[in-house]
């Protein structure tokens, strides 16, 4: 169940009639995939709360799992709560984040 009744994520749409290509992110995909969401979401995340939402996520504990070293200073255009969102929701669910994000795209 989710939680917003006029959206499914894209998980739970993808129709049981059509052969599905991949079912799962592949760890070659990951990395690439969780940077391209931080760099697109970057651009726009004024709905940032809304995704985590939709998707059913933790919220930010801004667990900067990612190339960030500990002592240095984040990059001056570094989002903290996109920064969660990209690297630390689990594998499996990153094609529904970007699927949320999609509709905010302008």
């Amino acid at each position: 169940m989710t939680t917003n009744d006029l959206w499914r994520p894209l998980s739970e749409r993808a129709s049981s009639t059509a052969p599905a290509l991949r079912t799962s992110v592949s760890g070659a995909l990951e990395t690439q995939l969780r940077h391209w969401t931080y760099r697109a979401i970057s651009q726009n995340d004024t709905d940032l709360d809304r995704i985590v939402l939709r998707c059913d996520l933790r919220e930010s504990h801004r667990c900067r799992q990612h190339e960030l070293v500990e002592g240095e200073n984040p990059p001056a255009d570094w989002n903290p709560g996109v920064d969660h969102l990209a690297y630390c929701t689990p594998r499996a669910l990153l094609p529904d984040v970007i699927d949320a994000w999609l509709p905010w795209v302008r």
